[in-house]
């Protein structure tokens, strides 16, 4: 399998304690992966270190295959955008001259593709409108408009749902979607909104305390949270029930009802309230 990211015994220590621990993951090219964990587990920490605002303590990571400590990685970061906690956007420029102002800072040399992009994120009716006017969640989406420019091809958000109001959720839930499905975009996405999360992740790594507690897929995440009922029933009727589970193709080896969610998965997993 071919992966955007890896990470290997990657750690991150302060005076306060360790906020990486040995973390061990892997992002697959094309994925949709759900980074969950608690608060303070080591999320953004995570995101900070292979976006090139903080540096290791030891262990090592890798985007597209390339070490963090090669030379090439500056030019690996090119392929990759964030949105790290809130968009860093300019409340009174449209988003047209947020866009353009992004160019110029990567120093792309026209503004090419800047409309397109707009009406890709669906604020192509925004016009002269300020950004200062636009809701919580057209502030995401142009955020993500200008972590997408220089096209690349892994997008990093950090906790993207925050703060939105259902609409927000459900247009973002649907861009996100859209740029992995129509423009084959992998994606890493820090969220505590986990129900929310397992309507699009096709991938999860769950974090605590800075270690990588689990990696899974979402058919891994199905088989393990399969609805299963139980049937209990007198010998002499056995014979009779299980012909009937038999024909229905239900298997019959189930002693309990079980419909485990991705929260509930994550609270199995390591404890506590299910805060991420």
């Amino acid at each position: 399998m071919e992966y955007v990211l890896t990470t290997d015994d990657l750690s991150k220590h302060y005076k306060k304690g360790k906020a990486l621990d040995g973390l061990c993951m892997h992002v697959p090219k094309g994925a949709i992966y759900g980074f969950v964990g608690k608060n303070g587990a080591g999320k953004t920490t995570l995101i900070r270190l292979i976006c090139g605002l903080s540096h290791p303590t030891s262990g090592s990571f890798t985007l597209y295959g390339t070490e963090h400590t090669n030379s090439d990685m500056q030019q690996m970061r090119k392929r990759m955008g964030a949105v790290v906690e809130t968009p860093a956007l300019s409340s009174d420029m449209t988003a047209e001259e947020n866009l353009r102002q992004q160019y110029r800072i990567l120093g792309l040399s026209s503004f090419d593709g800047i409309k397109e992009l707009i009406a890709l994120v669906g604020l192509e009716q925004t016009g002269k409108k300020k950004v200062k006017a636009f809701s919580l969640g057209m502030k995401q989406r142009l955020g993500i408009a200008m972590a997408m420019a220089g096209e690349p091809d892994f997008l990093v958000l950090d906790e993207p749902t925050n703060g939105l109001d259902p609409q927000g959720i459900i247009e973002l839930r649907e861009l996100i979607l859209k740029l992995n499905h129509e423009h084959g975009i992998t994606f890493l996405i820090s969220s505590h909104i986990l129900d929310e999360l397992a309507r699009i992740a096709t991938h999860y790594g769950i974090i605590d305390q800075g270690k990588m507690v689990k990696e899974f897929s979402a058919d891994d995440l199905e088989k393990e949270c399969n609805r299963k009922l139980h049937i209990k029933a007198d010998v002499s009727d056995a014979k009779e029930v299980l012909r009937i589970l038999e024909e229905r193709g239900i298997s019959y080896e189930i002693v309990s009802e079980k419909d485990k969610k991705l929260e509930e998965y994550f609270i199995s997993l390591i404890g506590g309230d299910g805060h991420a």
